[in-house]
């Protein structure tokens, strides 16, 4: 059987949430992209970065629900590591006080490694890849896939993807153009995850 792997960076899908004021409803994109490609998703990989207990001035729990929903409903194999938290230097190595007197932090959320690590060990088990990036890094992923005879179908936004990576994809899906069918609200988003984790 002809197979499917989706690949999400999920903190590329965000940024792109946070402009389009919705966001995917993970069980009817599920649909979509199997009668969309006309053949069977049977891998999914979602990639999260999340804050440390202790970070922040709110319950950063959420983030762990989502993933236990998407693992235990929906079957995706979830990769997370913690935010990384950087010091802010000047040109001349010295660190950039904010307007407290403390150091300016920048959160640092990367998992392109584990993401193209992934692909590259999974890559004789699917024969397309469905990406969720802009990430421009992606590029040479997609160039091998191809060359493999593999099809590659990005999905973002054009306020965001690289052309570099559209370009290079087989075929490119705006976010904006998918389905109204396969989005929810935040607050339906929030609702169906806590739903999904208890559940479990």
């Amino acid at each position: 059987m002809k197979k499917i792997a989706l690949f999400i960076d999920y903190a590329n899908l965000w940024a792109s949430y946070k402009k389009l004021g919705k966001m995917l409803d993970f069980r009817e994109l599920h649909s979509f992209l199997e009668s969309e490609l006309r053949w069977k998703l049977e891998i999914k990989y979602i990639y999260f970065a999340y804050p440390e207990s202790g970070t922040r001035d709110y319950n950063v729990s959420g983030i762990h629900k989502f993933a236990v929903f998407l693992e235990k409903e929906l079957w995706f194999n979830i990769v997370k590591k913690p935010l990384k938290l950087i010091e802010v230097r000047d040109s001349a190595g010295k660190v950039v006080l904010n307007w407290s007197g403390k150091p300016t932090i920048v959160e640092k959320w990367n998992l392109d490694i584990e993401l193209s690590m992934d692909v590259m060990q999974t890559w004789n088990n699917f024969d397309k890849m469905v990406l969720f990036s802009w990430d421009s890094d992606f590029k040479c992923i997609s160039d091998f896939l191809i060359k493999n005879n593999k099809e590659v179908f990005v999905f973002s936004t054009l306020w965001n993807i690289s052309s570099e990576l559209m370009k290079g994809s087989s075929k490119y899906y705006d976010l904006v153009d998918l389905p109204e069918k396969i989005f929810i609200s935040k607050l339906q988003h929030r609702s169906q995850r806590d739903r999904g984790n208890k559940k479990s």
